[in-house]
């Protein structure tokens, strides 16, 4: 800072000058300066460049000598890195396209601190395609997420013949660059003619006018029975995507290796009590080679909580539920393993216990678990995005989503409703709506708010001697490993410190169970025989449904698809699925069409009191077939509801 020798105003130039002395080699020299003031306070910004200057410690000093008051000097340290190594890697790419489609690809950006690589947060990634070597449009992310990783969405044009693309991440104040070439992709023709599209209206007159012939018959059959199923199963899907997110309630991930929890996440509000956790990781790392099938490694019950348990290579994941897991969240288990082992691969196989490498799996988790969608929601978009919405009901929901904004006069809303108010308020079936709400997350035009935690309390200096003192017993680290973890875990929370040092305590290798070794039962050790499997649980669920006996059923098509998920076999997944709604539906309305007839039975004798509580039983018991996709049940719903409040009155 200059001081006044007297109340004069500058008036004339001043003249500055930065010079530097290297601390390390004694070399010295100037470099560049300016400086902007800011009146009227005379504060000003000094600009100089040290790109020029080669790594490390500096001292810098800054002289001014202007007229009418004293020279100053100001001098400080500072030490200048190397620009840390930067690397791009191929998460998941396609290995075929057909031209004129949108395909994914998912790219990680990580640099290398001087030990280990981490994830580049919030870096700019450019993508551009090459369409028969001629450059595409350059396509530019927001930011990488927390993981490092981005989805790029990949645009082809109908006329090309082949595809590559060019990733780059560009050299910025702190890091080098690095670019990627992908070439391996296959890019298919598209279908000659008209698309089904193009010809569906077509189709339609046709059907029409050879409906003497059936030919009408087979259009429904062929074009609109599976228009219905597909929204049906959309409706389905979606809803259990709200019920398994208000169902999890906290995840862990154990390193196989050593049975060391590196990953823990609540979705509770309540503190946890330490014991829980404690018997969580005994439960989950104790299920091993002594299972007798992996039904019993997948679910098990704790206290009154479940655990859905499910093993890669190198990890075991357990959903701690309040309730039983829906076939979609069995799946979605498997499919996170399969992108925490893909985006960790690196890491995973000579882990020595870094656990800040996995600090970012948490975007992992609501990719997948789509945690967020219970959390509130804000519009960002920009209208060019919504132009490429495919969906036109899309567009009707986001809508109502604005409006819900703007009546409420708050800047987010919540999923629950805005469901309610599309469904009041636009002639769009349940199914629509869901899948409107789904595009419009997925092109991350309606985004959850993140709710930030409550800031942690500064880690005492007792809690910090603890922590020394428990990682000092771990034999296996180096003095430099026991000091990062130390740090890494000073920066947790108290239940992801105790998950850790729990699982520590257990410290030992867990062994994968089979999927089945039951005494007399196949061994099922190929795909083939998963299939034949599958093939003979099928046959024996049909029989026991055939005999009215749904439960018995139901059950035995749950563990064919065990058996399906396990070995990824994505049709017979499918199929089971779907055989089991239309199960649970059937049954269901067995005993809807059972308690009416007692119901007006119980009418009829005048006992008003059983009838109206029959009828309102009968009214949830339609709302349940609601949720499994029958739309035309809401009126259902409302008949026996209205029917039971009618004899209510009467008693």
């Amino acid at each position: 800072d200059l001081e006044f020798k007297n109340n004069t105003v500058l008036q004339v130039a001043s003249s500055y000058f930065v010079w530097y002395e290297n601390l390390n080699t004694g070399a010295n020299g100037t470099i560049p300066s300016n400086i902007q003031y800011v009146y009227p306070n005379h504060v000003g910004t000094i600009s100089t460049s040290i790109s020029e200057l080669v790594a490390g410690n500096y001292l810098f000093n800054l002289s001014t000598a202007v007229s009418n008051y004293e020279n100053a000097t100001f001098a400080f340290n500072l030490t200048i890195i190397e620009k840390y190594n930067v690397r791009i890697t191929e998460l998941d790419i396609p290995t075929e396209v057909t031209a004129g489609n949108v395909f994914n690809i998912t790219i990680k950006a990580e640099y290398n601190d001087g030990t280990v690589w981490l994830p580049l947060i919030g870096e700019s990634i450019v993508v551009t395609p090459y369409f028969d070597g001629i450059a595409g449009a350059p396509i530019n992310p927001i930011y990488t997420n927390s993981s490092g990783v981005y989805i790029f969405q990949i645009p082809t044009r109908t006329d090309a013949k082949n595809i590559s693309l060019i990733v780059e991440i560009q050299i910025t104040y702190n890091h080098l660059g690095d670019t990627l070439e992908i070439s391996n992709i296959k890019l298919n023709p598209p279908p000659s003619g008209l698309t089904f599209e193009d010809l569906l209206p077509y189709l339609i007159i046709i059907g029409v006018a050879v409906g003497a012939a059936g030919g009408s018959f087979a259009v429904y059959r062929g074009i609109i029975v599976p228009k219905k199923r597909e929204k049906a199963r959309v409706l389905t899907e979606v809803k259990t995507i709200f019920d398994d997110a208000i169902n999890l309630e906290h995840i862990l991930v154990l390193y196989k290796g050593t049975g060391t929890c590196i990953f823990f996440k609540s979705f509770g509000s309540e503190q946890i009590d330490p014991e829980l956790i404690s018997g969580f990781i005994s439960a989950i790392s104790s299920f091993g080679k002594d299972l007798v099938s992996q039904e019993e490694l997948n679910e098990i019950s704790y206290g009154d909580k479940m655990l859905l348990l499910s093993d890669g290579e190198h990890i075991r994941v357990a959903l701690v539920l309040s309730k039983k897991a829906s076939l979609i969240l069995r799946r979605n288990l498997m499919e996170f393993i399969h992108v925490f082992e893909r985006t960790y691969t690196n890491e995973l196989p000579n882990w020595r216990g870094q656990l800040n490498l996995f600090r970012g799996a948490g975007t992992i988790v609501d990719d997948i678990l789509s945690t967020s969608i219970i959390l509130p929601h804000e519009i960002t978009y920009e209208f060019s995005t919504v132009k490429t919405l495919k969906k036109p009901h899309s567009r009707d929901v986001l809508k109502i989503a604005n409006n819900l904004m703007k009546d409420s006069e708050r800047n987010f809303f919540f999923i629950a409703t805005l469901l309610k108010e599309a469904t009041e308020k636009t002639s769009k079936d349940t199914a629509e709506i869901f899948m409107g709400i789904k595009e419009l997350r997925d092109n991350k035009i309606l985004m959850p708010i993140e709710i930030s935690a409550i800031e942690a309390k500064p880690i005492s200096q007792q809690e910090l001697s603890l922590i020394n003192q428990k990682v000092s017993s771990l034999v296996d680290l180096s003095p430099e490993e026991r000091q990062k973890l130390v740090n890494d875990l000073a920066q947790m929370g108290p239940a992801e410190r105790e998950a850790y040092f729990v699982s520590m305590t257990e410290h030992h290798e867990i062994v994968s169970a089979p999927i089945e070794t039951k005494p007399g039962a196949a061994v099922i050790d190929t795909i083939k025989g998963a299939k034949k499997e599958i093939k003979s649980l099928k046959k024996n669920a049909l029989v026991a449904k055939k005999e009215k006996d749904y439960d018995k059923s139901i059950k035995i098509f749950q563990n064919a698809v065990k058996i399906a998920t396990s070995w990824e076999l994505a049709k017979e997944t499918q199929e089971l699925d779907d055989i089991i709604r239309l199960t649970k539906i059937e049954d269901l309305k067995n005993k809807m069409k059972t308690l009416e007839k007692e119901a007006k039975l119980a009418a009829k004798e005048e006992n008003y009191n059983e009838a109206a509580q029959k009828y309102k039983i009968s009214s949830k018991i339609a709302s349940e077939i609601f949720k499994l996709g029958v739309t035309e049940m809401t009126k259902e719903v409302k008949r026996l509801s209205n029917k039971s409040k009618e004899y209510e009155k009467l008693v």
